[in-house]
């Protein structure tokens, strides 16, 4: 039983990180409009890139919660 209510609060954590880190399927409410005018032709070069670099740090953060709330990440000793 504590087995599933564990594994019920990791679904809705990962579920939760998912528009947060504006990964699939969240991300499908902009129009097409934005895709053709949004940020990918407003950014080029180094802005693009350190925004992209921003988006995937976003999901290391919350990749780093998951092991150290839900997988006894605190519990790792460094030697």
């Amino acid at each position: 039983m504590e087995f599933m209510v564990k594994a019920s609060r990791v679904y809705h954590f990962f579920i939760s990180s998912l528009p947060e880190c504006e990964r699939l399927p969240f991300d499908l409410q902009e129009a097409e409009e934005e895709l053709v005018a949004g940020y990918q032709t407003e950014y080029s070069g180094i802005k693009f890139g350190l925004f992209y670099l921003s988006s995937y740090l976003n999901l290391l953060v919350s990749s780093l919660f998951v092991i150290i709330l839900y997988l006894g990440g605190w519990n790792i000793f460094i030697v």
